[in-house]
Parts: structure tokens; sequence; C-alpha cells
């Protein structure tokens, strides 16, 4: 197979409304050593992409990271089957079903120390420093990739890794949901709403989740 070397993608050259977003025929990065080209079948729309391609971004710039640039490819979240690998990847293969890693950490870094892998400062964010999966094939470092298995088609896995990992990360690391907890989640209509709620259910704790009145 010859191994694609552009891909049809949306990108954001300028702040503004769903208009900005520019479809059209770019090249492919070189395919590193350690990089993993994928074919995405499925990513999400989240509100963080919204904001972005708003402009709101100078409340979520972390001290010591890079900037959100411009232009930008958004997306957070991708599924889809390995293509090609570089000749040093060892955990991945063409034909491989793949996930994207939302929350990447750098295990070197003084944050991953103290618990918050998550707000690593030298890691290029797909969707936030790095480009994200509004494309049809993606190039990342195969540390940026998990196995995505069999059972679990492409559609759930491209919206559920994000709101998940989380939610995951809120109910087990940091509040200790068990059983017989009392829970009280606002927002509880959107994604992350919807998986704190379900993930706290299965810790066995009570959830309220009050509805807003329009």
């Amino acid at each position: 197979m010859t191994v694609p070397t552009k891909t049809m993608a949306v990108r954001l050259f300028e702040y503004g409304g769903p208009e900005k977003l520019v479809y059209g025929e770019y090249d492919l990065p070189a395919l590193g050593e350690r990089d993993v080209l994928v074919k995405n079948f499925a990513g999400s729309v989240s509100l963080w992409d919204v904001k972005y391609r708003a402009g709101d971004l100078a409340r979520y710039q972390l001290p010591g990271r890079a900037a959100f640039p411009l232009p930008q490819q958004l997306g957070r979240e991708a599924a889809g089957e390995v293509v090609a690998v570089g000749s040093g990847v060892a955990r991945f293969k063409p034909g491989d079903r793949v996930i994207g890693v939302t929350h990447p950490e750098d295990p070197g870094s003084i944050e991953t120390a103290r618990g918050l892998g998550n707000l690593s400062r030298n890691i290029a964010i797909p969707g936030h420093q790095a480009l994200g999966s509004y494309a049809q094939y993606l190039i990342r470092d195969e540390r940026m990739w998990l196995a995505l298995p069999d059972a679990v088609d492409f559609e759930q896995a491209g919206v559920a890794l994000w709101p998940f990992s989380s939610s995951h990360r809120i109910v087990r690391d940091r509040l200790k949901v068990k059983l017989g907890d009392s829970v009280l989640i606002a927002g509880a209509s959107g994604g992350m709403g919807q998986a704190t709620m379900q993930l706290c259910r299965l810790a066995g704790a009570r959830v309220s989740a009050p509805m807003r009145q329009c």
C-alpha cells in the first residue's frame, strides 16, 4: 500500500464562527521513527473546539505551556486504523485498531511527580498545541495512541475517551467516590457530566443532577 502524503482536513486560520473552518487538502509531515500513521474514522466536536474557534483562549493558557497556535486543526478525540508505522515502533502494526490519547503525560515532568501528569507543560496536546483530529489521516508519536478492543466500535471510541478519562480521574483519584457517598453534579447534560454520573453510580454513590429551568 502506498503511504499517504496528504490528508483532507478541516483547519482554522482565523477566529470566528463556523464559517472560519476551512476544508481542504494538506500535506502530512514525514513519518518519523516513532510515529504512527492512522486513518481516522471517528472523532468528536467538543465545547473546547467551539471556544478555540472563537478565540476564547486566554483563561486556559497554563504558565509555561506553549501558546495555542493558528492555523490549527481542532479535535481532541480520534479512533481509527493504523496505516503505517515508523521503523522504531514496536507497539503497533498496520491494520491495528487504535484510539488517540486525550490526556498525554510527560513521565519526567514535575507535574507528573505531583500527580498532575495531564498538566505536563512539555507535551503538545492534539487540538491544543498540536494538530487535532479533524482530518482523514493523522501522524502522531506511538505514545499518543492506545490499542482499541475489537468489541468497541470506532464511533463509540471517537467520542468517549475525553469525557470518561477526565471524569474517571475526578471520581477515582480526586474525590475517591465510594459506596454510599452522595454526589451532586452540576451541568450533567453534557458528555463529561453524563460520564461522571455513570462512573459515580458504578462506584455505588447516590447521584443528584439538578435540571436547569428554561
